[in-house]
């Protein structure tokens, strides 16, 4: 804001002062200061666009005015009316002066210069108001003391107005305090700038290595005459660009698009950004340009599979399972990883790691540890969950299941049958899921073992089926004398490990009643005349039958 002294002619202002108070003579021969304006208080706050200030455009306008002094009112300043110099003795009332064009114009900014006289003692306001199309609107305001003056320009930056109106209110008006408003207004034109706009659309884009990208390069003429523009690329990481055309013809006012493409390199590095200028140049004038920039960027791929196996295990109660968790890293960038495991049963569960950094294109394998509980049910199932989840983006995992089976030591079904007083007869259909070896044990009445036959040895899990007759170890005769050394009263089928006194599971069992033994007496006198060569056998098998008749069951 500059400050600027008043000096003209005293002839006007000492006939009016012969007729007032010395004191107030006094202060009209001394030159004042016009000094700031006080108070000021923005009323509008404006947005810049893309405008540039143009040509002062007030010497179109039509004037009005209210309650000034038409004798006194109305003077040019330097004989051009492009700036109005107004300045006169006021009316009683309010003073204005409208400037109005004939079109609703975009303007960039408003100059207005005030300065006032007055021989009193009261400050006045006066304010600098816009018509639109919603209306007036103040823009600026300052409150004037006697002698005081301001100048400031306002920016508008292109808005439409059809309207500029200059409003000083005057409250002491007499022939004692005569008031004499000068005000310049300057009205400044907005001019597109620079006439020609360039937007990219979108703005950035993301692609795999190798991936092409496309962007829309809209080219707008904003100014008053056809143009064509040359166009040219820049980008910072030196990426492959090209344009669908490199010369534009755009009438005035109207627009163009053309194809920008990126190709991202094969080799480029997830993350990677190319910053890519378009640019636009007036080939009637290569000072007119104008330019936009979009991002192309290499896609951060995050990717990751689970596979366990085996996908299902079976074991003992009390038993322990193994599955080995595969993850593998199927991103373009290196990954950690968390693992979690869930069950259904809620077994106990551990995995060897929880967190596994991988590469791209690489695995890494854990272990999924199942401990099957001590009183779990044969044939209860457990489904077993593992989530690997990537630490970088909780969005990218995978995760796969199994199941742990709780499984009996065999299934399948075993008859036993007393062949004679030294042997039985066994018939097998079984699947054996743990152990080692299947035997049959010879106990006497009081379950005091006699002796024992392994009849199978086996690697679990296997099948067992067929029918077999097992004698007593000791059903044989000893010698010197005829008779065995041992009779079936209790067999029982067992399986076991590699040592025979560690039994699993106990399978079948037999115990000699006294009727098995009435049935065997009978079936000897059923074959005594048909085997005469076995009759000291029969003989041998009947004392037997009578000596452990009376320690047999019932």
């Amino acid at each position: 804001m500059r400050i600027w002294r008043f000096k003209g002619s005293l002839l006007p202002i000492l006939i009016i002062v012969s007729m007032v108070a010395p004191a107030i003579l006094l202060i009209s021969i001394s030159p004042r200061v016009i000094g700031v304006s006080r108070n000021h208080s923005p009323v509008w706050d404006f947005t810049a666009e893309n405008y540039k200030k143009g040509n002062n455009i007030a010497g179109v306008t039509t004037s009005y005015y209210t309650n000034f002094n038409p004798d006194t009112h109305g003077n040019e300043k330097d004989n051009i009316r492009s700036t109005y110099l107004e300045g006169g003795w006021t009316w009683p009332g309010d003073q204005i002066c409208t400037l109005e064009f004939e079109n609703y114009e975009r303007i960039y900014s408003i100059y207005w210069k005030v300065r006032r006289t007055l021989f009193g003692v009261i400050d006045e306001m006066c304010y600098l108001k816009v018509h639109k199309i919603d209306g007036w609107q103040t823009i600026d305001q300052h409150l004037v003391g006697p002698w005081e003056g301001f100048e400031k320009e306002i920016e508008l930056n292109g808005q439409s107005i059809d309207k500029v109106q200059f409003y000083g209110v005057s409250r002491q008006i007499d022939l004692q305090h005569a008031q004499w408003w000068v005000y310049e207004i300057e009205i400044y034109e907005a001019l597109p700038w620079p006439p020609v706009l360039v937007s990219i659309s979108p703005s950035s884009q993301e692609g795999a290595p190798g991936e092409k990208l496309a962007y829309a390069s809209t080219i707008v003429n904003a100014g008053e005459n056809e143009d064509n523009y040359h166009l040219s690329l820049s980008d910072s990481a030196g990426w492959s660009l090209e344009l669908e055309n490199e010369v534009l013809e755009v009438p005035a006012g109207e627009n163009q698009t053309t194809t920008l493409t990126v190709t991202i390199p094969e080799n480029a590095e997830p993350g990677t950004e190319d910053n890519i200028t378009v640019t636009a140049t007036s080939q009637t004038d290569n000072a007119i340009s104008n330019s936009d920039t979009c991002i192309g960027r290499v896609k951060v791929v995050r990717g990751v599979k689970v596979l366990i196996s085996p996908s299902n295990q079976e074991n003992l109660p009390g038993g322990m399972l193994n599955y080995a968790i595969t993850v593998s890293n199927t991103g373009n960038v290196p990954d950690n990883y968390s693992l979690e495991n869930s069950d259904n049963a809620g077994w106990v569960l551990s995995l060897d790691n929880d967190l596994l950094t991988i590469p791209v294109g690489e695995n890494q394998t854990t272990t999924l540890r199942i401990s099957v509980p001590v009183d779990a049910m044969p044939g209860t199932e457990d489904f077993i969950t593992v989530i690997a989840t990537s630490k970088a983006d909780n969005t990218i995992g995978d995760n796969d299941s199994c199941i742990a089976r709780v499984v009996s030591p065999w299934t399948g079904t075993v008859k036993f049958k007393l062949e004679n007083l030294y042997k039985v007869r066994l018939e097998k259909d079984l699947q054996l899921n743990t152990g080692s070896k299947l035997v049959v044990k010879f106990y006497e009445y009081d379950n005091a073992l006699q002796a024992e036959s392994i009849i199978e040895n086996f690697v679990p899990t296997t099948t067992v089926k067929e029918n077999e007759n097992v004698p007593h170890p000791l059903g044989a005769p000893v010698p010197p004398t005829k008779y065995p050394g041992g009779t079936v009263q209790i067999a029982r089928l067992v399986l076991t490990t590699d040592n025979t006194e560690e039994v699993i599971s106990t399978i079948s069992s037999l115990s000699v009643h006294q009727s098995d033994l009435r049935k065997r007496f009978f079936d000897i006198l059923g074959e005594w005349f048909k085997y005469p060569e076995q009759h000291d056998a029969f003989r041998a098998e009947v004392m037997d039958i009578l000596l452990q008749w009376f320690s047999a069951p019932p």
